[in-house]
């Protein structure tokens, strides 16, 4: 009888142990997220109180799912300059027209005009086209990493609830946040993000 009572105390002991070192690292988890939320809204000249912050979960994922990410992100601006570089294409196509119109009529000053907005679109499609192209490269090195990936990195996925007011320091306008939300760590506890396109330049 001992004996069972000896393996049942060590049993509940080992299982308080796990309780208190999952606890702990949601405690590391939501203090990191806060900390990131904080300072982002600090460099956004911004505020941010928080009413309630409570840890909900975290699963080992993936860092592959965080990869996903950046190519969803990577997509969307990949659509917008196929859709800008359509409208640039019409008003050069417009604008070459009124070229043609005007210096039919000999109207050579308004011919000229708008041969420097042909030249002016022509100049920014170029420039869409060579970033469509840097970020179409990065879509494949991503892709490829996410391929060859024998063993990948696990990561931490956090999520939690949030009750916060975000104030915008400038205007004075405010924002209530009421949701869940969810960041990636990794095992030193430090918010990881997909990139934005913007960080593709």
């Amino acid at each position: 009888m001992k004996k069972v009572l000896f393996f049942a105390a060590i049993l509940m002991i080992g299982l308080a142990s796990c309780a208190n070192a999952e606890q702990r690292k949601l405690n590391r988890m939501t203090e990191a997220v806060k900390d990131v939320l904080t300072t982002d809204a600090f460099r956004d000249n911004a505020t941010i109180e928080f009413f309630e912050f409570t840890p909900i979960r975290y699963e080992v994922v993936s860092i592959n799912r965080l990869d996903t990410l950046t190519l969803l992100n990577l997509w969307d601006e990949l659509y917008y300059i196929y859709d800008m570089s359509e409208v640039l294409a019409q008003r050069v196509e417009l604008n070459h027209q009124r070229v043609r119109n005007y210096a039919a009529l000999r109207w050579h000053d308004f011919a000229e005009r708008a041969q420097r907005e042909v030249e002016r679109d022509a100049d920014a499609m170029r420039e869409l086209l060579e970033r469509f192209s840097r970020l179409n490269r990065e879509d494949s090195i991503i892709r490829a990493n996410i391929t060859n990936r024998a063993n990948s990195e696990n990561i931490y996925l956090f999520t939690a609830f949030v009750k916060a007011t975000g104030t915008d320091n400038n205007s004075g306008r405010t924002e209530n946040i009421l949701d869940t939300i969810q960041a990636f760590l990794n095992k030193d506890m430090v918010v990881l993000r997909p990139r934005a396109f913007e960080d593709f330049d």
